[in-house]
């Protein structure tokens, strides 16, 4: 299991619920409305702490968290489904690769032992913390070009 402790899903899953849900929008060209966009990022948030808490092998929490991301997306926001599947993929792609740059620096950079590190929630948090804002600034960088561009739907 991948059970989340509580510190981990105040301080790292609900923030990425957020960031996630708003990158999911962005790279739909969704309209991201407040109230919205809210509700469907702390039922992410939430959706995704009870499914890591499912008895299945890694890996499956994340097409099932997927599948959860384009239903609530869809459902909530009134949002076309074709263009919500591309988005979610293309989310979890630059999730993913923010989580390999992270990974790769504490364990290579730094020189920390990955299981120490993953294995006390506090550090888990805090060592994590930088793919987080690493997803968050590129989510931010391809908001303002859209915006310049005038393709943002917002």
């Amino acid at each position: 299991m991948l059970k989340l402790s509580p510190v981990e899903f105040f301080f790292r899953g609900i923030p990425e619920g957020f960031i996630f849900i708003f990158a999911v929008l962005l790279f739909s060209n969704s309209k991201i409305e407040k109230n919205k966009y809210v509700l469907t990022s702390f039922s992410y948030a939430t959706a995704v702490y009870f499914i890591r808490t499912l008895p299945i092998n890694f890996g499956v929490n994340t097409i099932i968290s997927m599948i959860v991301a384009i239903g609530l997306v869809v459902k909530i926001n009134n949002t076309k489904v074709i263009e919500i599947i591309k988005s979610v993929f293309i989310t979890i792609i630059v999730e993913f690769f923010c989580e390999w740059i992270n990974i790769f620096v504490v364990e290579n950079i730094i020189g920390k032992n990955l299981d120490t590190v993953f294995g006390n929630p506090v550090s888990k948090v805090i060592y994590g913390a930088p793919s987080l804002m690493i997803f968050m600034a590129i989510n931010g960088v391809f908001y303002i070009v859209l915006k310049e561009k005038g393709k943002k739907n917002d």
